[in-house]
């Protein structure tokens, strides 16, 4: 007679057996595709013999550009992948806590586009609570649902045990000096607050809601632990320099075989990250909000950087240079953009959509100025809080899609603190009379500052701070070359050639401010000027001894 205990203890017993040989047959069946998909990777060119742009450990990164296309997945690895989904499905219902299970079933299931799939199986994950979030979180970022994957990935974070989020939280391998020194200075608590400034600076586009660049990390931090136990095309150990080359560039999204090393049995594979890819995080990050963001902030494609991201909803993402200018209203901020695409290959005769939004802070919901099918060339006003730190003006085309953007750092207002403020400089076209305010100069505003050889230039700034009773005002214009190359200040020296001209105005007036604002408006002939590019200066000064200047971009064609 067998006993009830001894007959659970060998049901439990023969469970576990069946349960761990569900384990190693799924393990060897996804050793086995990555082995599939080493040898059938198609054969492409790779640069192992020449410098690499960064030496991570075992691995050698380098960065094609915007010139490099990933090469085509052959169809025999898609049907192997697919074969392997299946072994997994099938392990999963028999195991459904088993965490190494679900998570390589929600990674090869994002990994072939098959994303409603993958969100469904992190769904029906049955392991730890925070691991679960973040398989979801993958899912949701590579079906492009931002909003719901920063949500759930906020929700891992808040689950997972303190020491596992202390790592999740260190942003040390992709930030630049002199951040990262800083950042390292830190404990774990204040490294949150100073992540969430990161990210809220490093989000592409602040029109589009969810920060893709925040879930993007969290995405390859993910995929870091998932591949952690298991086999990939590089057949390697998993090593921190794996994590950390993933951590900075992604995880690639092809694959190829590059040449057969000198005593090498198997050939180089190569990983493919989608490309173009771009550098999103700030580099500058002032120590508190009195100080204005540097323009520096936002240089998405510098020659070197410690990280990349290429956002899948753009085929191509650059940079902006529209006329900015920013105005005071009582404790609030004006902004004013004005653009000019007419000229840009990639959004001539397209579908465009503009938004300039005004944002105060990471915490604090942006201010949007939507332009839906907006002109190739306009003006775009939004009004925002006094205390708004960014200015983004972001257009996007479809058809492919592209997204393009400006962003500029806004100085701090409080306009109960004494002292002469000088406005931004807003150029437009002359008519026949000089507008008396914005309301005025907004209709002749056509975009950024380009005028033809010969012609005129009207220019519209703002004076705030100055004494409610009126005061003596000294105000400047200059408008000087910005660059002048060595052949030129040589034909100049010899008289070879025509150099070019600076125009100067300075005069004195009275200035009493009408609801808090002196507005002054002129118009500039530059028929001295030749064409080139120009810097206007304008340069204002009070009785009381206050001055402030204001700068320009011109160019005379």
């Amino acid at each position: 007679m067998v006993s009830p205990l001894l007959l659970v203890a060998w049901q439990v017993a023969v469970l576990q057996s069946d349960s761990l040989a569900t384990v190693r047959a799924a393990r060897r069946a996804q050793a086995e595709f990555e082995r599939v998909r080493r040898a059938l990777a198609p054969r492409a060119a790779a640069r192992s013999n020449g410098p690499c742009d960064e030496q991570i450990g075992r691995f050698c990164y380098w960065h094609d550009g915007e010139g490099s296309d990933a090469p085509p997945e052959p169809g025999g690895i898609a049907v192997a992948r697919a074969r392997l989904i299946e072994r997994l499905d099938s392990a999963a219902a028999s195991i459904p806590g088993d965490v190494w299970i679900a998570g390589q079933r929600v990674r090869y299931l994002v990994e072939g586009g098959r994303t409603d799939e993958a969100v469904a199986a992190a769904r029906s994950c049955g392991g730890a609570a925070w691991w679960c979030e973040a398989l979801e979180g993958l899912a949701r970022h590579a079906a492009g649902q931002f909003v719901a994957a920063d949500s759930i990935y906020a929700a891992a974070l808040r689950d997972m045990p303190a020491d596992e989020r202390c790592r999740w939280m260190d942003l040390s391998p992709i930030l630049a000096e002199p951040l990262r020194e800083r950042f390292l200075a830190l404990g774990c608590d204040a490294r949150a607050a100073f992540a969430a400034r990161v990210w809220w600076l490093a989000q592409p586009l602040y029109a589009h809601p969810g920060n893709d660049r925040r879930t993007e990390h969290w995405a390859r931090l993910t995929m870091v632990r998932l591949l952690a136990g298991a086999a990939s095309a590089w057949a390697l150990r998993p090593a921190d320099d794996l994590g950390e080359l993933i951590v900075r560039y992604g995880w690639p999204e092809a694959w190829s075989q590059g040449p057969l090393e000198p005593g090498a049995v198997t050939p180089l594979m190569v990983g493919h990250e989608r490309q173009p890819s771009y550098h999103f995080l700030p580099d500058v990050l002032p120590a508190d909000d009195s100080t204005p963001l540097p323009q520096a902030t936002w240089t998405l494609a510098p020659a070197l950087t410690r990280e990349r991201y290429a956002p899948a909803y753009a085929a191509r993402f650059e940079m902006l240079t529209p006329d900015l200018a920013v105005f005071r209203r009582g404790e609030s901020t004006l902004v004013v953009v004005a653009y000019d695409l007419t000229r840009d290959t990639l959004f001539t005769g397209r579908r465009l959509d503009a938004a300039l939004v005004l944002a105060a802070d990471e915490r604090a919901p942006v201010v949007v100025q939507r332009r839906s099918e907006a002109p190739p060339a306009g003006v775009v006003v939004a009004m925002g809080p006094g205390t708004s730190q960014v200015a983004s003006f972001e257009v996007t085309a479809d058809s492919p899609a592209h997204a393009a953007r400006a962003r500029a750092g806004i100085a701090p207002w409080d306009p109960s603190r004494p002292g002469l403020v000088l406005s931004d400089v807003l150029t437009f076209e002359p008519a026949d009379s000089l507008p008396a305010d914005l309301a005025d100069v907004l209709p002749l505003v056509r975009g950024p500052a380009r005028v033809r050889r010969g012609g005129r230039i009207g220019l519209y700034w703002e004076l705030y701070g100055v004494a409610p009773s009126g005061e003596t005002l000294t105000a400047r214009v200059t408008v000087a070359p910005t660059r002048t190359g060595l052949l030129r200040r040589l034909g100049g020296w010899l008289g070879l050639g025509r150099s070019r001209r600076e125009t100067r105005l300075e005069w004195q007036e009275g200035g009493r401010p009408q609801g808090g604002i002196v507005r002054r408006s002129l118009v500039v002939d530059l028929a001295t000027l030749t064409p080139g590019h120009y810097r206007i200066e304008v340069t204002a000064a009070t009785s009381a001894g206050g001055s402030r200047a204001a700068v320009r971009e011109l160019e005379v064609l």
